[in-house]
């Protein structure tokens, strides 16, 4: 039986080390790991970390780095953040080949259909937000395209099932 291949954006371990994305990813990954016959696990990243970077997860035999040819800042500006979810990430993708892609925020590049995508979604507290603002617009859009593109979607708890139930109640049947 060959192992199950992984691409992971794994991004916010590199860029935004201290926020809640990061460690939920970081969690998810160190289980992953421990596993006899856990995936296989690219994780595409916009550089290679310094030798300083305490990811024991970066280093470990099953874990391969994907990255560009030159360091990338995906968080310097909102279209950086763009570029690198609608341009790099499908370019490091193809260059991976996985059986599955794993969003680990509602942020879902668009892939052919060959590649199976699971998006995370951790709250939809933007939807709080004034009607038609940035952030209600934006993140709506965004949470809008996952629950179309992804083939699997994973609420962090059973509040933001709540939360994606209420909003999208066809979108739930792709929740485990």
């Amino acid at each position: 039986m060959t192992r199950l291949h992984i691409a992971v954006d794994a991004h916010r371990l590199t860029c935004q080390p201290q926020t809640g994305v990061a460690t939920y990813l970081r969690g998810l990954l160190e289980e992953w790991v421990q596993f006899e016959n856990g995936p296989d696990l690219d994780l595409v990243v916009p550089f290679l970390p310094d030798a300083n970077c305490a990811e024991s997860i970066l280093r470990h035999p099953r874990v391969r780095l994907v990255h560009p040819n030159r360091p990338f800042n995906p968080v310097a500006s909102y279209r950086a953040q763009v570029w690198w979810q609608e341009w790099m990430i499908p370019a490091l993708i193809r260059k991976s080949r996985p059986d599955v892609y794993l969003s680990p925020f509602h942020l879902t590049p668009q892939f052919p259909r060959s590649v199976k995508v699971v998006t995370t979604i951790h709250d939809l507290c933007f939807f709080e937000e004034k009607r038609w603002s940035m952030g209600w617009t934006v993140h709506g859009a965004q949470l809008w395209s996952a629950c179309l593109r992804a083939a699997r979607l994973i609420c962090v708890s059973k509040f933001t099932f709540d939360q994606l139930a209420q909003w999208s109640p066809t979108s739930t049947h792709r929740c485990p």
